[in-house]
């Protein structure tokens, strides 16, 4: 079992085996639900009934697909994108574009208006977490042999690394 994590607003987790995501009722108990097969190990709960997770689209493009535990159904969240990571309070979406792994986007949920594009000067970035307010993206940028931690400020893209040669497994805020 790897990346487990609760579902918010119920007694259940999900978790990846053998690149494959499931679900499990920890009241009900029984055999955990099978989701999807996985593209990458970056998943978020929207809310206590939908998964955001990555699915291969075929031709080196991926979506963000929306799974909902109530009908069992998976629809296609955002194209061209990868690797959902949602702030704490669920206000703010951050993800990768399918084509370009040094660019992350930042929408907030449930509006109208302008998406945050977020340009890091590495070979990529991942995992990340954006803020609860949205002015903010942790993750872990990878250059060449070296990750460090950074801190990126979305309205001037200004980084600051706040934990230099360490990769972390996940990034979180407080909320």
């Amino acid at each position: 079992m790897e990346h487990p994590k609760f579902v918010p607003g119920k007694d259940s987790i999900s978790f990846i085996e053998d690149n494959k995501l499931f679900y499990y009722d920890i009241e009900i108990g029984g055999e955990p639900v099978f989701i999807s097969n996985m593209s990458s190990e970056y998943y978020d709960w929207l809310d206590s009934d939908t998964v955001l997770y990555s699915m291969d689209a075929g031709e080196g493009n991926y979506n963000i697909m929306a799974y909902n535990i109530a009908n069992r159904k998976a629809v296609i969240f955002k194209n061209n994108a990868l690797a959902p990571a949602l702030s704490i309070n669920k206000k703010f979406l951050a993800y990768r574009l399918s084509n370009d792994s040094s660019v992350v986007i930042l929408e907030q949920l449930n509006t109208v208006g302008p998406q945050k594009s977020i340009k890091v000067n590495a070979q990529g970035i991942l995992p990340y977490k954006p803020s609860p307010d949205g002015k903010y993206l942790a993750g872990a940028v990878y250059n060449l042999s070296k990750t460090d931690v950074i801190i990126i400020n979305v309205d001037t893209n200004k980084t600051r690394t706040i934990f230099p040669s360490m990769l972390p497994a996940v990034i979180d805020w407080k909320s």
